[in-house]
């Protein structure tokens, strides 16, 4: 009789459980709007080089994620994508975190990426996002994956790898423009 679980079913239950949440979600996340993360983003990447053969990859980005419309019923943020270039924000297209289970302040969460963001045929993050409040407006966030894998389309062809964001809330005011 196995008893333990693998790393597929516990991400199965997870988001299982996730989508079960979203229909009673009680927390007021209406703090979140208009709030800005700005993100460093770590990829490792098995992909394809010019002869055909597989090689590994890694390089490091900035990236920003803007939440723009929150949805506290369904407990799901509406996010756009950038990454960071040339001294402005270049739009990766739209993400929607769907919050799985704790507080307004502290709360996990889990995001599916999928052909509308740039080069992304298919990927998944779960993670987590922590705000401070100081005299009633949140001034403070942490944002963090605890995975997140992809698979990906470059300009040599396909590529698998996992990322890690770490991040922090970060005022408009120092948000880079938005380029394209």
């Amino acid at each position: 009789m196995k008893i333990g679980r693998t790393w597929s079913q516990i991400l199965m239950i997870v988001v299982l459980t996730g989508f079960s949440f979203s229909a009673s979600y009680a927390e007021d996340l209406s703090i979140w709007k208009g709030k800005w993360f700005k993100i460093t983003e770590k990829v490792s990447l098995l992909e394809t080089n010019e002869s055909g053969s597989i090689s590994p990859s890694k390089y490091s980005q900035t990236t920003y994620m803007q939440i723009y419309d929150v949805d506290s019923t369904n407990g799901i943020l509406q996010c756009n994508g950038y990454d960071y270039r040339d001294g402005g924000l270049i739009s990766t297209g739209p993400i929607v975190v769907q919050v799985l289970a704790g507080s307004a302040l502290d709360f996990m969460w889990w995001i599916q990426l999928g052909p509308e963001v740039q080069d992304v045929v298919a990927g998944t993050a779960a993670g987590r996002i922590q705000g401070k409040m100081k005299n009633g407006v949140l001034n403070k966030a942490t944002l963090k994956t605890l995975g997140m894998a992809g698979y990906i389309m470059t300009n040599l062809g396909p590529a698998v790898g996992g990322v890690t964001w770490n991040g922090s809330l970060v005022p408009e005011s120092k948000v880079p423009p938005i380029i394209q």
